[in-house]
């Protein structure tokens, strides 16, 4: 069932134990949200814990400190920007069927929980940041800093055309905090480790150009990927569409032999989001993805198929 904000903190404000979700891969808008939320609701007394099938990226470490850890059976379920169960992982074995509240910004939300608060704003963070207005809890440096990573990681540091007017505002205001802004930003948008290094020469080395190279295809087996860990991929699938003459980018990563993750990113008119739900899946119109089973050809040839009915 669809809520509105207010209809939200009444939930958060009648409830106690909370475990706070974030999707598996984690990227910076799902840990923001979650660790902003989960510092707001320790702030009211309440308790309150953040977990993710995936480990934390180690640039994305200093979340760990932002909150109190707490070892309790919680009674209530939030989910923070996911869409579908599905992002869960392994945890949805635990959790599936049993998320009592969606806070997403993800128009392919499928409505999974037993109430979601959906807006479509630029990062789930900036709907954390007026849940926690609303909840009157004193926005400290800690909550500034986690918001800003989840605003600042799902607009590209503010240059993805989902950036709106709101999340400069946001931003502005969260900047009025004592953290070190160059050395967050630092984190989130320079660093990379050895493997990162070496997992973006594997898939440039594996570039593929279809449609006049408006499309560019690439892929990272199994092997590469084993050989990486969570940290090392995240935003990976942005990097083939910044190469000059392409519209649409489509990188295949191998989870199982024959099951593949695709993630798609769109420089222009071309909405992702309706291809991906093609396969059954979902994102937003720039960026989405779907999980397809095959050999490597002939998915590639299946997506590319229905890429071209929207070229």
């Amino acid at each position: 069932m669809k809520i509105t904000k207010e209809e939200t903190v009444t939930l958060l404000k009648q409830n106690d134990k909370f475990a706070i979700i974030c999707h598996s891969e984690p990227d910076g808008d799902t840990l923001g949200s979650g660790y902003a939320l989960c510092r707001a609701l320790q702030k009211l007394g309440k308790r309150a814990k953040v977990i993710c099938e995936d480990k934390i990226p180690s640039n994305y470490g200093f979340f760990k400190s932002i909150i109190v850890d707490d070892d309790f059976n919680p009674e209530y379920v939030v989910s923070a920007d996911l869409a579908d169960e599905s992002l869960l992982g392994e945890f949805e074995e635990t959790y599936g069927g049993k998320i009592d509240l969606s806070i997403d910004h993800h128009i392919s939300n499928t409505d999974y929980a037993k109430n979601t608060l959906f807006e479509a704003a630029a990062a789930t963070a900036e709907i954390i940041y007026e849940l926690i207005k609303l909840l009157k809890v004193e926005i400290d440096c800690e909550i500034a800093k986690s918001l800003y990573a989840g605003i600042a990681t799902d607009t590209g540091c503010f240059r993805f055309s989902n950036t709106t007017k709101q999340s400069h505002l946001i931003a502005a205001e969260l900047m009025n905090f004592d953290f070190n802004l160059g050395e967050l930003n630092f984190s989130l948008f320079e660093f990379k480790s050895k493997r990162r290094i070496m997992i973006e020469t594997a898939m440039i080395k594996r570039l593929e150009y279809y449609f006049n190279g408006k499309v560019v295809v690439t892929s990272l087996s199994k092997t590469i990927l084993d050989m990486a860990k969570g940290e090392d991929i995240s935003g990976i699938s942005s990097i083939p569409r910044r190469i000059e003459g392409v519209e649409l980018s489509i990188t295949f990563k191998e989870q199982e032999p024959n099951i593949w993750k695709v993630s798609m990113r769109s420089n222009t008119y071309v909405n992702v989001q309706n291809i991906c739900a093609a396969f059954d899946g979902g994102g937003h119109a720039k960026a989405a993805g779907c999980r397809i089973k095959g050999i490597f050809e002939e998915c590639r040839d299946n997506i590319l198929s229905e890429v071209e009915k929207h070229l």
